[in-house]
């Protein structure tokens, strides 16, 4: 989960847990590329209009995982 408002990620990332699914959380697609690389996920779920290169982050997971 993919989100500079804390709030709204820690909401979502909540919904998500309820459902039975492991969530991990940052704040920026640089660190959204990083984990992504480390954690090999089943699925990211960003927001892209956020400032910085989320876009070219999610290119990047899509990629390379």
């Amino acid at each position: 989960m993919v989100d500079d408002d804390p709030t709204v990620t820690e909401q979502f990332a909540a919904l998500l847990r309820e459902a039975g699914m492991e969530v991990y959380t940052c704040g920026d697609g640089e660190t959204a590329l990083r984990e992504a690389r480390r954690l090999r996920p089943d699925v990211v779920v960003s927001d892209i209009l956020m400032p910085g290169s989320t876009v070219s982050a999610c290119a990047a997971i899509r990629r390379e995982t």
